[in-house]
């Protein structure tokens, strides 16, 4: 924690404020980022964030026309309710999630995993590094206990102009992808992006 700011900053490009909205999620998408510099000259005039150009977009009549199967990510990995909070760490640390589903022994949704509920669940005063939150208790600690339940799905066969509604809504990046209550894949504000930015 008392690393310094100039060691972990990263060179992304700017955006102006007259510049179309799929050159800007596409360079979100190319970028790997949540978030851009709106520049007037050389002055930071604003950031455009990756869930206000899905806000922007939610009324788009095309994304009627696309399914949620067309473009979510699948397959899925997922956790099961009495896996330890361990597990789900090591899986989104490996393939870079921010959340990961979780499900019963039927493959149904009971929920969700995310950072922050990580983060709440186990960050202590004394832990300085990352070294130090993965030397702690966290091993003992099980999904179930940690996962948001409230979380919504999505059917596979819904409009993407749905996925789009219910993330505004919510306050939601990622939707877990349902076909008869079964978890079939999930679609992130990313995968809408990234058809956005198909649009240039």
């Amino acid at each position: 924690l008392d690393a310094k700011v100039k060691g972990l900053v990263r060179n992304f490009p700017s955006v102006t404020a007259d510049m179309e909205i799929t050159r800007i999620a596409e360079m979100i998408v190319s970028n790997n980022c949540r978030q851009l510099p709106i520049l007037s000259g050389k002055k930071i005039v604003g950031i455009i964030e990756r869930n206000r150009l899905i806000e922007i977009v939610r009324d788009i009549r095309a994304l009627k026309e696309i399914k949620v199967w067309e473009i979510m990510t699948n397959p899925v990995e997922s956790v099961k309710v009495n896996d330890l909070m361990d597990d789900a760490l090591d899986l989104m640390i490996r393939g870079d999630y921010r959340s990961i589903p979780v499900v019963n022994e039927q493959n149904q949704v009971t929920g969700i995993v995310g950072m922050r509920e990580i983060i709440d669940n186990n960050w202590k005063k004394d832990n300085k590094t990352i070294g130090d939150l993965e030397k702690s208790a966290r091993s003992q600690i099980t999904i179930e206990s940690i996962a948001t339940t409230s979380a919504k799905v999505i059917e596979w066969d819904a409009d993407v102009s749905e996925v789009v509604s219910i993330m505004v809504e919510n306050g939601f990046s990622t939707l877990p992808v349902v076909e008869r209550s079964s978890l079939v894949g999930v679609i992130t504000e990313y995968d809408v992006l990234e058809l956005i930015s198909a649009c240039r």
